[in-house]
């Protein structure tokens, strides 16, 4: 079992299934859940569906918006509650006991020194302290000193408090001002007792505060008018408030008050009808339909659940499978490379993973329920990141992906894969004619314009453009392109981390003052400028028949750069009249030509250059001969079998587009330096000749060139060759 395990994992094709498997099962885990019965309607339009009739009662709920209004009614209707703190009367009142014992002690000790004429210094001395204590003159006052007048003063006090705790004593700050309380909208206060335990409506306004005690004091009660000063002075001093504002008590009530909000405002009967084809949905039509959605989840239960996992699976699943489709019959390499196609899986699926979390994000909040979440993931980043890695067609069918994903999945309407796979084609071309970073701003222009021309498009088609919730989409798209700029640092993240290049690498790679660029033009001038011929003959060529003209250029910049070992015996090195081969044998001779091809690899892996630049090195000769030495090898020993592994290159065959035009340029463009009569007609002679050559020798067996690309391929080389020699043509008299 074990073996059998390893074997599967062992298996390019199983790691490639096992790959699509994990993406698309952690795609749909992060899917919300869709509903049941996905009715398309909106308010405002037409409905579509046949007539609806409840299949049986069902309870009408309230919108978002509803229960939030009446959240926010409950909460400036607050009513604060206050608490009566039994035990203040009580601290209070001991407190004024004290203080009138404390008084009519130093009244009667000044009198007694006034009866026994103490002296002057004495009696000053206890004037000064009743007059600092209590701000009176004690000779006002010496009726304190009688013992009658403390007990009636307890008593009157004991009166006093009593009606100013019981009508309810609260703090100076005015109710209005208390923590969210607002005195407009709540014109009653609920006081709570806690013995014997009672709850009390007032208004505000009953209640006394600490400053307007005097509103239950008569004059008439007091025997000596001059008590009113010390009876003031004492209240002030110790009145405490007995009503307490219970904020904690209040603000749970609120909560309670919130949560027994009840979601149901009414009842839909089996049998009514719901809603009639083509009935303009309203917003009453819309929550009923809505309603009976949410009912008829409720009571599928677990059902439900179960097929909605199956369902939202097997539709990503249907989704994965045209990109893999696509991959494994137009990208077979691709398909089955374990570090590219992860690649696409892992740009893909972030994008995808991103719409599923801001829709639930957005979902759960009622200021987004005008406007389409979806809108603001920035998707185009999968094509751009894509075009940098692969090419046009393959990132075209990547957005297309992100585009039904976004549509059936996340928005559940069309409108989303229409406005997508015209932004995302727009960012695609727009991309291949990117030669610099700096173009790249512009591609994003073009992706917003495209975003809004295709939105506008679509809503005057099917709705009304005059809308709030087009503001906000568009809002949405302007943020979605601003986001887009991402693109740059994800396209380095994964260059390090799937270890493959991108364009921006070619771009960098196509500088001429690239070392190793640098170091071939100093060392072997002729070949640099072959190389250069070739990179832009093999370039233009591919522009033509379709592929990644970049890559090609710079494939071709780098293809010979093995000839700087034994520069010398190359035939755009050698000057006029030497001919070093002449000195050596035909077998050394081909040697020397065939190492520039190994040595040029280990030359480009020592200079770290992505493996699709060294595979233009490994496959510039394929598996053909070195056919001059060979020849000669063999009218030297014509009698001798030759082995022909000795004159053969040691590389691979083209296996794509862009590696076999570079071979042809290359044959071709060495082969035209080589003609001293060059005239149209030879130059058709010289291309046909060679191309011939290299399908007869099935050069290009694996490369996926048509008839029609090599037919394009000869008129294009032909006519670049007419152009390179111009000047050398004879034209007839």
């Amino acid at each position: 079992m074990t073996q059998y395990i390893r074997r599967i994992f062992a298996s390019v094709k199983w790691r490639s299934r096992i790959a699509i498997a994990l993406f698309v099962i952690i795609v749909t885990l992060f899917l919300s859940p869709a509903p049941t019965y996905n009715y398309q309607y909106e308010v405002g339009k037409v409905w579509r569906e046949p007539d609806l009739f409840a299949p049986f009662d069902f309870p009408i709920r309230k919108t978002k918006d509803s229960i939030s209004n009446e959240e926010i009614a409950i909460k400036q209707g607050k009513m604060p509650i206050f608490r009566v703190d039994s035990n203040i009367s009580l601290q209070v009142l001991t407190q004024l006991d004290k203080e009138v014992s404390l008084f009519s002690t130093l009244i009667a000790t000044y009198k007694t020194q006034l009866q026994q004429k103490m002296p002057a210094n004495i009696l000053l001395t206890t004037q000064q302290n009743c007059k600092t204590q209590y701000g009176v003159f004690p000779d006002e006052y010496l009726h304190a000193a009688n013992p009658e007048w403390k007990v009636n003063m307890q008593e009157y006090l004991h009166i006093l408090l009593s009606r100013v705790y019981k009508k309810g004593l609260v703090a100076d700050v005015p109710i209005q001002n208390l923590r969210g309380i607002n005195a407009a909208a709540s014109p009653r206060v609920f006081i709570v007792k806690p013995s014997p335990h009672t709850e009390i409506w007032l208004s505000p306004y009953q209640l006394l505060r600490i400053g307007e005690w005097e509103k239950v004091m008569a004059s008439e009660e007091l025997r000596y008018q001059q008590d009113k000063l010390l009876v003031k002075k004492w209240m002030l001093f110790s009145l405490k408030p007995n009503v307490i504002y219970d904020d904690s008590l209040t603000q749970s009530t609120l909560l309670q008050q919130i949560a027994a909000i009840s979601p149901i405002y009414g009842k839909v009967a089996m049998h009514t009808l719901m809603a009639r084809k083509g009935d303009i949905i309203t917003p009453e039509k819309a929550n009923i339909i809505h309603s009976f959605i949410v009912e008829q989840e409720n009571r599928m239960g677990g059902q439900n659940q179960w097929k909605d996992v199956s369902s939202r699976l097997l539709i990503m699943l249907i989704i994965a499978s045209i990109l893999m489709a696509y991959l494994r019959y137009n990208r077979i390499r691709l398909y089955y490379d374990t570090e590219k196609m992860p690649l696409i899986l892992s740009v893909v699926a972030l994008i995808m993973i991103s719409m599923s979390l801001v829709d639930k994000m957005m979902q759960s909040d009622s200021l987004f329920s005008e406007i389409e979440p979806v809108f603001i993931v920035p998707a185009c980043i999968v094509p751009i990141v894509i075009s940098h890695f692969f090419d046009s067609r393959t990132s075209s069918m990547c957005n297309i992906t992100i585009a039904l994903f976004g549509a059936v999945l996340i928005q559940h309407s069309v409108e989303y894969a229409f406005i997508q796979v015209v932004a995302g084609t727009v960012a695609v071309y727009s991309l291949r004619l990117m030669q610099r970073r700096e173009a790249f701003f512009l591609t994003l222009l073009h992706i917003l314009s495209a975003y809004i021309v295709a939105y506008i498009a679509y809503h005057w088609y099917t709705t009304a453009l005059f809308e709030k919730k087009h503001i906000g989409n568009i809002l949405m798209l302007v943020i979605n392109v601003s986001l887009t700029i991402f693109a740059y640092p994800i396209v380095y993240v994964f260059e390090k981390i799937f270890r493959t290049s991108s364009a921006l690498s070619y771009l960098e790679l196509s500088d001429t003052n690239h070392p190793l660029l640098h170091k071939l033009a100093i060392i072997a001038p002729g070949t640099f400028q072959h190389s250069l011929q070739v990179a832009n003959i093999a370039k233009a060529v591919i522009q033509e028949i379709g592929g990644n003209a970049l890559l090609t250029y710079v494939g071709g910049l780098y293809h010979d750069i093995g000839k700087m070992k034994n520069t010398e015996y190359f035939a755009e090195n050698i000057r006029e009249g030497e001919n070093p081969h002449g000195k050596i044998s035909p077998e050394q001779s081909a040697a020397i030509i065939l190492e520039h091809v190994t040595y040029g690899v280990e030359l480009a892996k020592k200079y770290k250059l992505p493996p699709e630049i060294i595979e233009f090195i490994q496959t510039h000769h394929g598996k053909s001969r070195v056919e001059f030495f060979y020849r000669q090898y063999i009218a030297h020993h014509p009698h001798e079998l030759v082995d022909e592994t000795l004159f053969t290159y040691k590389g691979e065959k083209p296996f794509s587009k862009e590696t076999a035009v570079l071979m042809i340029a290359d044959s071709i463009e060495a082969a035209a330096r080589s003609l001293k009569n060059i005239s149209k007609t030879d130059l058709e002679h010289l291309v046909n000749k060679i191309i011939d050559g290299k399908i007869q020798t099935n050069q290009l067996d694996y490369s996926t060139l048509t008839f029609k690309d090599i037919t394009t391929i000869r008129r294009s080389i032909t006519m670049q060759l007419q152009n390179i020699y111009h000047s050398r043509i004879e034209y007839p008299v």
